[in-house]
């Protein structure tokens, strides 16, 4: 995948590079609003199958936002399932058996202000709201295994956590920390907190390695905490550009490495993003150890992984993974991809973007069991953990089409391929296993397709000048 973006987008690209940072993980299912309401009933060859629901976020008149129970293959609102409030912004995180729905609302669509938790009771259609002393945006929501607790973290410059009873409907604990935090996870018990923070020196460079902790529940007390040394998450200097300003493209690398929790064990996987290699965190023995990836690729394959650093600053201006593991924690995929910058004659700066493909990893053993050559940025699990969803998104003036690659697990053998849409695997509301796609056309042409999720066949579409957002269990 390549594209071009110029000089005057640099700062852009740099402020976007350190929210996608701070905010980790729970970006991965983040997406622009989409247009929902159906022009016509069902696609062309839609497969009709009843019964089927979604939630859909609706903008109303005054900015006010909606939260609907939308029937996915007539696009009306379900009798008896009135419309809720959804403030005028919102972040969300459904519970572990996706009965409920969290979600911190805000008044003002470009306000922190004046925050709210709402907590959704997805059967009976019931909301409640929990008093929250919030001034700042939400950056992670994390339910505990049973449901009981959720955790929030939000966002620079505050750096706040706070943990709630939802039982009882209150919050027991807040703490300031000191450094973002990147990614959460509840140990398997509930008891603890396990945290990845980042330690991010933006206006300058060169930040400190990242934290790991361990936190008590519900004191939120500090049980374990160390440094990752090795391990480079942030803007740096490019060789030679030390004390040079962060702000030219030539003088700085943003570095984004993988992070994936262990479904199965308090375990976390780092993967750097400029060096095949794992840093593994078992907050259980409190302890820190190093898997050096053992690629199973061609000559060729390996040349390119091993070369995704860059010997000159004037061709290299950052390097990003995603990871994410399969449901029985015995295969970690990891995603990479670089992006190069070279001036050009007329003084401004070209931007392009190399993809490294997706490889499965032994965590146990750090030996790459398979790997997929793919223009994807960005992927997914299907509920089922048979199949993964690889997008790849527009880049820059002249990209190449976005689409979205289904294939399945273990193996990478091809399922579907869906050119022009970005498709995400989610469940409807009764369970029912489905592909949310979204074309990439703007405004009034841009469509919207529910899937079945087996089949990859067409349940309904949606095409009009409303943009709305699909609320889609993660």
């Amino acid at each position: 995948m390549s594209g071009i973006l110029h000089s005057r987008a640099w700062i852009a690209w740099l402020c976007a590079s350190l929210i996608l940072s701070a905010c980790g993980s729970a970006l991965a299912w983040s997406y622009p609003p989409l247009p929902s309401q159906p022009a016509t009933a069902g696609a062309p060859g839609a497969v009709q199958s009843p019964g089927l629901s979604g939630l859909l976020v609706v903008q109303h008149p005054g900015g006010r936002l909606r939260l609907h129970r939308l029937d996915l293959t007539s696009g009306q609102d379900l009798p008896g399932y009135p419309a809720l409030y959804f403030g005028a912004n919102f972040f969300y995180r459904f519970s572990p058996d996706g009965k409920q729905l969290a979600a911190v609302l805000y008044p003002r669509a470009n306000s922190a202000r004046d925050a709210e938790l709402r907590l959704i009771d997805l059967h009976a259609w019931r909301s409640v709201s929990i008093p929250l002393e919030l001034d700042n945006w939400a950056s992670l929501l994390q339910f505990s295994p049973d449901g009981n607790l959720l955790a929030l973290a939000t966002a620079e410059p505050h750096n706040e956590l706070f943990l709630f009873d939802l039982a009882r409907g209150v919050e027991l604990t807040s703490l300031v920390v000191e450094q973002p935090i990147a990614a959460m996870q509840f140990t398997r018990d509930g008891r603890s907190l396990m945290l990845y923070q980042t330690r991010v020196s933006y206006p300058s460079l060169e930040p400190e390695a990242p934290l790991v902790a361990l936190l008590s529940t519900p004191q939120l007390e500090i049980l374990w905490q160390t440094e990752l040394d090795g391990l480079r998450h942030g803007l740096y200097s490019l060789p030679g550009k030390e004390g040079e300003d962060p702000h030219a493209p030539e003088n700085s690398e943003w570095l984004t490495p993988g992070i994936a929790f262990s479904p199965n064990e308090d375990l976390l996987f780092i993967a750097h993003a400029e060096r095949e290699r794992i840093t593994r965190v078992d907050f259980s023995a409190r302890k820190l150890s190093h898997l050096e990836i053992r690629p199973r690729l061609s000559v060729l394959e390996r040349l390119l992984w091993l070369t995704a650093r860059p010997a000159s600053a004037k061709m290299f201006q950052g390097a990003s993974k995603q990871a994410l593991f399969s449901p029985d924690g015995l295969r970690l995929y990891v995603l990479g991809w670089v992006d190069d910058a070279a001036q050009q004659a007329d003084g401004e700066w070209q931007f392009t973007r190399r993809t490294l493909g997706l490889q499965a990893i032994d965590p146990r053993s750090g030996q790459a069991l398979d790997h997929l050559d793919t223009q994807a940025t960005d992927m997914s699990l299907a509920p089922d953990g048979k199949s993964l969803a690889l997008r790849n998104y527009a880049y820059g003036p002249d990209p190449s089409p976005p689409g979205t690659q289904i294939v399945s697990l273990p193996g990478f053998a091809p399922l579907a391929s869906l050119e022009g849409q970005v498709a995400f695997p989610a469940l409807s509301l009764e369970g029912a296993p489905l592909l949310f796609s979204i074309t990439d056309e703007q405004g009034p042409a841009q469509q919207v397709s529910v899937l079945d999720g087996a089949t990859f066949q067409p349940l309904a579409a949606w095409k009009d000048g409303l943009y709305r957002a699909w609320v889609i269990p993660r």
